[in-house]
């Protein structure tokens, strides 16, 4: 049995910009404002081969924290005295491993 999908209607897709920001609109500098934050706060190296990575987890943050742009949002992150948004970027920015006791040969390491 096949299903068919209709194809979105005109105007149901937001432009960019409107409600859903576009890697477009992550530049550069933007890029290398993050990385250097990231760096800075806990020494996490997003070289060159994590741009694309950056690009969808920003994308993703600004999506949900309601951001028009990168830079409205990292300025909003280096200003918040609590430091629960740097927090959160930083979370978002990171990649959580937690293999290293996942396999029984690791326990014999310790014993």
């Amino acid at each position: 049995m096949s299903q068919t999908i209709a194809p979105p209607r005109a105007g149901s897709i937001p432009a960019a910009g409107q409600l859903f920001p576009t890697d477009a609109a992550i530049t550069t500098a933007d890029i290398e404002r993050i990385s250097t934050l990231v760096y800075r706060q806990c020494g996490i190296n997003l070289h060159d081969g994590k741009v694309e990575l950056i690009r969808a987890r920003i994308a993703k943050r600004l999506r949900h924290s309601g951001f028009a742009s990168t830079r409205q949002y990292l300025d909003h992150v280096e200003s918040d005295p609590t430091g629960a948004s740097l927090i959160v970027l930083l979370d978002a920015m990171s990649t959580n491993l937690t293999s290293f006791f996942r396999e029984s040969d690791h326990f014999d390491h310790l014993i």
